[in-house]
């Protein structure tokens, strides 16, 4: 806090100005946004395209209007097509990179704030609570059972336990700096606060965002197939034209005649079809992944991923749901057993159904459930037909049970106050 020039009543509104633009908003430096324009040439930018154009070119100089149309066809349906598709899935992250934008609860000046994220700068005294996205690389002051979910950085399905003391040593592993909340990490548990020591692409997240953007595409097995087959389809039709020529004029036959000849046998053996028929076959197969919950930003990756014939994933955490669902409750006497959204007694092993809507208050099932529910920093609320959940995964498996007794937390907490 020294070393940042700043105590436990935050920052004042002067000082944080004076220090943006000093440090810069606090945001991912991400690739600039592709323009429209820049999409549309990208179609265009094949050599297969290239060899079509110059096609329409010489047929446009030699007036045969009906293969100049033809081509002219092949190229604009297939440039809307791959625009289309690629502007869609363009727009789509760009909304997402929106959406990933969180508040920051802040102190500055004694009195607690909440901000964008954008807006935080090292030495802001910053708030941490259960569901929060960290808004920064935030050095921790205080920690009450404080756990956050790192799997994004360090592949460790299991919350990080959070603490306050000082760590010795150099170049400690991330997955070892329990004083650090880090950006973009997820509080699931307790609550606490710190320090902000690093923003945007000063933090851990900005950079391997950094690393990410740097790193040069390699282009897929289609590319390299297509730019292959064009660049062969191409001297293989310009020698047989040449050979054509050349062979008319050495049986007499007039200059222009033959000429005429080699333009027309070049135009005819191009294949104007093939760039539609890829195009289209690949957004077929982007439509498909997209019914399936998967945005794939260019035509070629969905051809890319067909592709894979190894996939490595890792650990079990990372490819579960990471939910968790109460199946049996103990009463002390009875057991109940969880199946959809009925209860049934498990009790000499007679199964009785227990209809949820008759749970009476004060009985052992409903105060095993009141537990549950009001013994909980998780959030779980309905919107247009889905659940939207924050916290620990064990907790909002509580609160889904209590909700089988009709029990909303927000309610009870205006019958049981919390201390």
């Amino acid at each position: 806090m020294k070393e940042l020039d700043t105590d436990s009543s935050g920052l004042s509104q002067n000082e944080v100005e004076t220090r943006i633009q000093r440090y810069g908003p606090n945001t991912i430096k991400s690739q600039s946004e592709t323009s429209a324009w820049k999409i549309l040439f990208h179609q265009i930018a094949s050599p297969l395209i290239y060899v079509l154009l110059a096609a329409m070119i010489v047929t446009i100089g030699i007036q045969h209007w009906a293969d100049t149309i033809v081509i002219g066809i092949v190229v604009v349906l297939n440039t809307v097509i791959g625009f289309i598709q690629e502007y869609r899935a363009e727009n789509a992250i760009q909304a997402l990179i929106k959406m990933s934008a969180p508040k920051a609860t802040v102190r500055r000046n004694g009195n607690e704030e909440t901000i964008d994220s954008s807006g935080l700068v090292p030495g802001d005294i910053v708030l941490l609570e259960t569901g929060d996205i960290v808004p920064a690389d935030v050095r921790l002051l205080e920690s009450v059972r404080l756990q956050i979910d790192e799997s994004l950085l360090t592949g460790e399905s299991v919350p990080s336990q959070k603490s306050t003391g000082l760590i010795e040593g150099d170049n400690i592993p991330v997955a070892d700096q329990e004083n650090i909340a880090f950006m973009g990490t997820s509080v699931t548990s307790g609550k606490g606060s710190g320090v902000a020591v690093a923003t945007g692409t000063e933090t851990q997240m900005g950079s391997i965002a950094t690393d990410i953007m740097t790193t040069s595409r390699a282009e897929s097995p289609l590319q390299n197939r297509m730019k292959s087959f064009a660049k062969w389809i191409s001297i293989i039709i310009v020698a047989v034209a040449v050979i054509a020529f050349g062979a008319g004029l050495a049986i007499g036959e007039p200059l222009i005649d033959m000429f005429l000849t080699a333009v027309s046998l070049a135009v005819s053996a191009m294949p104007e079809g093939l760039p539609v028929v890829m195009t289209i076959a690949l957004a077929v197969s982007i439509q498909r992944m997209a019914k399936r919950n998967a945005v794939l930003r260019r035509l070629p990756a969905a051809e890319t991923l067909g592709s894979c014939t190894v996939i490595l994933s890792d650990k079990t955490g990372t490819i579960t749901q990471n939910k968790m669902v109460v199946q049996r409750i103990w009463t002390g006497d009875i057991r109940y057993r969880i199946t959809g959204c009925s209860l049934s007694s498990e009790n000499n092993n007679n199964e009785k159904k227990q209809d949820t809507a008759d749970i009476k208050k004060e009985s052992p099932l409903y105060e095993t459930l009141l537990a549950g529910v009001l013994a909980n920093e998780a959030s779980l609320a309905y919107k247009n037909g889905e659940t939207i959940t924050k916290g620990d995964p064990t907790e909002i498996a509580l609160l889904i049970s209590g909700n089988l007794a009709g029990m909303d937390s927000k309610k009870l907490l205006n019958e049981y106050h919390m201390v």
